[in-house]
């Protein structure tokens, strides 16, 4: 069973996390308390779990998971690597 890409109010697409990696650039929106929006870096921990760093130290993308998209991440654009 495929489940729906679920995207914000404009319509954009959130990323899949099923197809994010470490290395892979991402945006972020405003929603973080943590940071503010930019584009940052995925980074994999020694067991593999995916994160980004914020001002709490270690911001893991599994807590935005939602029918497997990442609510307030996207695929980075601008010459960026897309997911």
């Amino acid at each position: 069973m495929t489940q729906r890409i679920l995207s914000d109010r404009e319509g954009r697409p959130y990323a899949r996390l099923t197809e994010l990696k470490a290395g892979q650039h991402v945006e972020l929106d405003d929603g973080f308390a943590c940071c503010k929006p930019h584009v940052t870096v995925i980074k994999a921990d020694g067991q593999g779990r995916l994160y980004f760093d914020c001002t709490e130290g270690r911001h893991y993308v599994s807590s935005q998971l939602e029918s497997g998209s990442l609510i307030g991440i996207y695929a980075a654009t601008n010459g960026h690597e897309h997911v």
